[in-house]
């Protein structure tokens, strides 16, 4: 891997060249990966879907991951305009989410509550297209669910409740979440809008987003290969403070995915600029089941995100 700086008056120009350690390296060409997907949050789509349909029509993987913030004020009709995008151009994908404090109603704003569509109805939409893409899912608390796809399960915790709050209902989705985590083996991918405490790039102390953070944290910390993915922030992965943090030992990860919304986050270094165009992730998982002389652990490859700015115009289909 190789390195250059540059100082900003551009007088001073150094390099370094470092091996990359075996065991991090990406596999060989023509290795199949055992699972990748498209990372996105944060679309705050309103009245226009254009910059959703760029994004949509962005994505390389078969699956897409959505953590939250999917519209900008929980009305029927800004969910209905999202379906409509996704039917029209990306059908044939699989799609995940979990509800984000935008997917929520800040009060009971609709003319008519009898007829309004929530977040719920639209994540019951999203999961019937997985199913009938013979995706096995399971229903837990508080609508909380999860699916699997190449033995990789992915796990939606809803952690925003009525009004906007960030709060996990009497704690029975973490408490669901400890006993799937304890009784199914193999990878398992975490959706939930707000990131942990330790985790935010913004801050790593004061009061969290989560009311369960403590809880939450140590689940994650008695388990290994967690990929915990959030959004929430806005901060792009440009930021000085980084956006993925790996818990090697633990085969652990946190990616806190940016936003599809164009976003300026005061104090933060934006170079280049085109990161306030809105971003998007790609995230793929190998894992080569090679075991080592004389010990039952498989070595598995790490993760491997890049990050896809949303100004880069897309080329002619």
């Amino acid at each position: 891997l190789y390195a250059r700086c540059i100082t900003p008056d551009y007088e001073v120009i150094e390099g370094i060249a470092q091996k990359i350690p075996d065991a991090l390296r990406i596999p060989e060409k023509g290795t199949p990966p055992v699972f990748t997907a498209s990372l996105m949050s944060d679309l705050h789509l309103s009245g226009k879907s254009g910059r959703i349909t760029r994004a949509f029509q962005s994505t390389e993987s078969a699956v897409i991951l959505l953590a939250g913030d999917l519209v900008n004020d929980g009305y029927t009709k800004q969910f209905a305009l999202l379906k409509s995008c996704i039917e029209e151009k990306i059908p044939n994908k699989k799609i995940f989410s979990v509800t984000g404090n935008h997917d929520q109603l800040l009060a009971e704003a609709c003319d008519n509550m009898d007829y309004y569509e929530s977040y719920k109805a639209f994540q019951e939409y999203l999961l019937r297209r997985a199913r009938e893409q013979k995706v096995k899912i399971e229903n837990g608390p508080c609508e909380a669910y999860e699916a699997y796809i190449n033995e990789v399960g992915i796990i939606g915790l809803q952690c925003v409740s009525y009004n906007r709050k960030f709060s996990f209902s009497k704690g029975e989705q973490l408490e669901w979440l400890r006993r799937r985590l304890e009784q199914k083996d193999g990878w398992h991918i975490i959706l939930c809008h707000a990131p942990l405490l330790k985790h935010n790039p913004q801050r790593n102390d004061g009061t969290p987003y989560l009311d369960r953070n403590d809880e939450l944290q140590d689940i994650l910390n008695s388990q290994k290969k967690i990929i915990f993915i959030s959004g929430h922030t806005h901060v792009s992965p440009n930021s000085m403070r980084t956006c993925v943090e790996s818990i090697y030992e633990k085969q652990i990860v946190y990616i806190n995915d940016g936003s599809v919304t164009p976003t300026e986050v005061k104090g933060e270094m934006m170079m280049p600029a085109e990161w306030k165009d809105g971003v998007r992730m790609e995230l793929t998982l190998w894992d080569d089941r090679k075991k080592r002389a004389n010990s039952s652990i498989f070595r598995l490859w790490p993760i491997i995100s890049t990050c896809r700015s949303l100004s880069t115009p897309l080329p002619e289909r």
